[in-house]
């Protein structure tokens, strides 16, 4: 095995995602695929990046409010500068290539449906509203003008329910078990984004390029009955459909804490973005990274297994989450890693970055599922699992109809 060690991310810039070692330069058509083919979004990722025609990816979050209300978050990043008029675009020249999302095109024709989860054990159905506070718009729209600016503008943008998409979402992803509902929610017909009157820039940092926010209200005891529920989000670019893509409910103050694969590792600093799909080449290494998160009062030292479809033995590395450090070596799976505990809004996390270099024909057909499974050892009945998947260029879908597909699992203590 001839694996590399992860490059510990850096303060984000303007030129490149600080990522670890990740051949990711022309997997837009394949992780396309791998949508397609799996109905959850694994590790609670959206594709970072290119999982459609442009370098962006999508985040999921979740916290309590007041009165059994829970505050939902959907993140839309995307990196490139814009001229506001047409489609015409400009490139720094510090980036790569310009940004190829059509932001007129994702104002009238986008949308944003929402699997809201009813609460157990009545399942009475729960209602969304747009924002967290009375009145709030439901979104953000965060960018730099003019492109060099230094200081971001976060000017809101107005979130309605657009019944007039639902049927659409309903017929392409039924729901038939009565505990769950869609609601579609976008711009009001005919709006647009708030474009500056120059070119300007999007970077996807964090506060994110277009932020979402919704309140849940479940009713009776939510702290109870619905921690550990999933939601889900579909993403209509105007083109494209991303998703369906999960999320877990946590609320804090409920009795049986949670532990997840998430994302909030990307919303700290340094970033850490977590990988749900790599594209596979002989004889390079690739890295899928994890972020494992604890939502307890208290810090869990975890078990950690790895279970490889290809039967791989990876180098494993943890990374410590929001202060610059570099990933340490733990050697293969299984091994301990310390969680810490939930601080204020942000629950305890950490890193795990999974490393190989593969040997196969280059023409090969492969596909590679990594699962993680995480379980306290303070609580064994606290587990979670994450799964990455990798993909080879020449994968072929019909020589691979007997391999198995790992769902990610939550499991309440």
């Amino acid at each position: 095995m001839n694996a590399e060690t992860p490059v510990s991310p850096q303060p984000a810039t303007h030129e490149a995602s600080p990522a670890v070692v990740s051949p990711w330069t022309h997997v837009s058509s394949l992780l396309i695929f791998i949508l397609l083919l799996t109905p959850l979004l694994f590790l609670g990722v959206g594709c970072y990046p290119g999982c459609s025609s442009y370098s962006g990816g999508l985040a999921l979050r979740t916290a309590q409010a007041p009165n059994n209300d829970v505050m939902l978050y959907l993140d839309i990043f995307e990196s490139g500068v814009y001229t506001p008029t047409g489609e015409s675009q400009v490139t720094l020249p510090e980036q790569s290539a310009p940004a190829a999302l059509n932001l007129d095109t994702l104002a009238a024709d986008g949308y944003v449906a929402v699997r809201v989860p009813h609460a157990p054990p009545s399942y009475t159905v729960s209602s969304l509203v747009a924002g967290h506070d009375a009145g709030a718009p439901g979104a953000m729209f965060n960018y730099y003008s003019p492109p060099t600016s230094t200081v971001m503008s976060s000017i809101p943008v107005t979130l309605t329910m657009r019944a007039d998409y639902e049927q659409a979402i309903n017929a392409r992803y039924p729901i038939t078990d009565g505990k769950s509902h869609w609601e579609v929610w976008w711009l009001p017909a005919g709006a647009s984004f708030p474009l500056p009157d120059g070119p300007f820039r999007l970077d996807d940092n964090y506060p994110p390029p277009v932020e979402l926010q919704f309140l849940a209200n479940f009713g009776g005891d939510f702290a109870v009955d619905c921690n550990g529920c999933q939601y889900e989000y579909v993403v209509f670019d105007g083109v494209t459909f991303h998703g369906p893509f999960a999320g877990t409910l946590v609320v804090n103050s409920a009795p049986s804490p949670l532990a997840k694969f998430g994302t909030d590792c990307m919303h700290q600093t340094p970033p850490i973005p977590s990988t749900a799909a790599v594209l596979l080449a002989a004889s390079e290494p690739f890295t899928m990274t994890y972020c494992l998160e604890n939502y307890d009062s208290i810090a869990h030292d975890f078990d950690l297994t790895g279970d490889s479809q290809q039967a791989w033995t990876y180098s494993f590395y943890t990374q410590t989450v929001g202060a610059p450090a570099d990933p340490v070596p733990v050697g293969a799976a299984p091994f301990q890693v310390r969680v810490p505990a939930m601080a204020n809004f942000w629950p305890g996390m950490v890193a795990i970055h999974a490393v190989y270099t593969p040997t196969f024909a280059g023409d090969a057909s492969v596909n590679e599922a990594l699962a993680l499974t995480a379980t306290s050892l303070v609580s064994p009945t606290l587990t979670t699992q994450g799964v990455g998947f990798g993909f080879s260029n020449g994968f072929d879908p019909q020589s691979n109809a007997g391999a198995s597909l790992y769902l990610p699992l939550a499991v309440k203590e």
